[in-house]
C-alpha cells in the first residue's frame, strides 16, 4: 500500500489543512508532470492518488487506519442520524418525481404547478443541505480536537467518525443532485 501522507511529504495524522495540501500537491506536480523534464506518469498517477485520499476526510482517516492501526478491530460501528436520512431520502425522491413531472408538463398550467411543487422541494432541500454542512462543520472541528490528540487517540474513535463523514458527504451529494436535476441540470 501507498502511503499517500509520504508521497506529499506530510506526517501521518487525522487532519490535514487543505491550502497546504493544495500548495503541496501543485508544487510536486510540477515536477512529476511528464511534460517536465525528467517527470514520470507513474509519480504523477500516485501523486494523485494520495492528494484524492488525504483531501477526503473520510478516505484519510481510513487509509491512517490502516497504515497505523491494521490490526485494529472496531466493534462500534457509527449509528447513523436515521431521522435525518429519512427527510433527505423522502425529499430526494420527490424531487427526482417532480424533476419528471416538470419535463414532462404539458400545459402552462401544469408546468407552473409543478414549478410551485419545485420551488417547495428546492427550500426543503437547501434546509437539509445547510444542516448537513452544519454537521460536516462539527465533525471537522471534533477532527481538528482528534488531531490535537495525535497519536493518543483510539482506533475505533477514528473509524466511526471516518463513517460518519462517509455517511453526511453522501447525503450531502444525494440532495446537491436532488437540488441540480430539479433546477433542469
Amino acid at each position: 500500500m501507498t502511503d499517500a501522507f509520504a508521497e506529499l511529504g506530510f506526517a501521518r495524522s487525522p487532519g490535514t489543512d487543505p491550502d497546504r495540501l493544495q500548495a503541496r500537491y501543485h508544487e510536486l506536480a510540477r515536477v512529476r508532470h511528464p511534460d517536465a523534464s525528467g517527470g514520470d506518469p507513474a509519480a504523477l498517477a500516485r501523486l494523485n492518488e494520495a492528494r484524492g485520499i488525504l483531501a477526503d476526510p473520510a478516505a484519510r482517516i481510513r487509509h491512517l487506519l490502516a497504515l497505523e492501526c491494521p490490526d485494529a478491530k472496531c466493534p462500534e460501528k457509527f449509528q447513523p442520524d436515521f431521522d435525518l436520512f429519512s427527510r433527505i431520502g423522502h425529499v430526494t425522491r420527490r424531487a427526482e418525481d417532480l424533476a419528471e413531472k416538470q419535463e414532462s408538463a404539458r400545459s402552462p398550467l401544469a408546468a407552473a404547478v409543478a414549478r410551485t411543487q419545485a420551488q417547495a422541494a428546492l427550500d426543503e432541500l437547501a434546509e437539509n443541505g445547510q444542516e448537513l454542512d452544519a454537521r460536516l462543520r462539527a465533525l471537522e472541528a471534533s477532527l481538528r480536537e482528534i488531531d490535537s490528540r495525535w497519536p493518543k487517540v483510539a482506533a475505533d474513535e477514528l473509524a466511526r467518525m471516518a463513517d460518519e463523514f462517509a455517511f453526511l458527504q453522501k447525503w450531502r451529494k444525494s440532495v446537491a443532485s436532488a437540488r441540480t436535476r430539479l433546477l433542469g441540470g
